[in-house]
């Protein structure tokens, strides 16, 4: 639950850092700060690496199933040039996943068919490429990605599409403890939805990757309803 972009690995988390032989991160500004715990020999690739140098889009990949798929063929493709010895073992993985999260696609496709063009807002900036996978419409973001809170402005430019265009669903952390989105809520007679972007292994409908994305669409196609 951490914040990726300042986090401060223990001292033991330090050490298993300083083995490894290979990093994969989603983008310099989101996790490069690994870097300075690798060893020099340690291979480094970001998943969007296209965007060094230049303002970075939203880090937000892995929420999106259709771009896992991309990113899990990275991670087999740079895991073999590492580790050539086992590419193929790398390879017959990588099949596998890919025609599990091929099938969750299609079921999440399914399940959001009929919600084709309705709209949530959600507070922090991490569900665009989910949504756009299913046709859905962010009216609304209240806290951009590295920023700490939403303006005044940009609030009562929320609240006022939300009451045009008829806007209920809030999308918040999991276990969302921040007061301003019960007032948000309460503004537009809304409801808080609340979908989870890491994952907890401890818990049986988010313990891996693919429940738990199957979790949050259940979650969002019923506030939709």
């Amino acid at each position: 639950g951490a914040d990726p972009h300042s986090f401060e690995p223990s001292p033991s988390v330090v050490r298993t850092l300083e083995k490894a032989t290979l990093f994969i991160g989603v983008a310099p500004g989101f996790d490069g700060w690994v870097e300075r715990h690798l060893p020099p020999s340690a291979a480094r690739a970001y998943l969007m690496e296209n965007n060094k140098g230049v303002p970075e889009a939203n880090p937000h990949i892995w929420l999106s199933v259709k771009k896992a798929r991309q990113i899990a063929a990275v991670m087999a493709e740079r895991m073999s040039a590492v580790d050539p010895a086992n590419g193929a073992y790398y390879r017959k993985n990588l099949e596998a996943y890919d025609r599990q999260l091929s099938d969750l696609d299609r079921s999440i496709g399914s399940l959001l068919a009929n919600k084709t063009g309705k709209s949530f807002i959600q507070w922090h900036e991490s569900w665009n490429y989910f949504a756009a996978d299913y046709g859905l419409t962010v009216a609304g973001t209240v806290q951009r990605e590295g920023s700490e809170k939403a303006s005044v402005r940009s609030m009562k430019e929320i609240i006022d599409r939300a009451r045009r265009d008829r806007v209920a669903a809030i999308v918040v952390g999991l276990s969302s403890e921040e007061k301003s989105a019960r007032v948000l809520a309460g503004e537009i007679g809304g409801t808080l939805v609340e979908m989870d972007g890491i994952g907890d292994p401890g818990s049986g409908d988010r313990s891996t990757y693919l429940k738990l994305m199957e979790y949050n669409a259940k979650r969002l196609a019923e506030a939709l309803r």
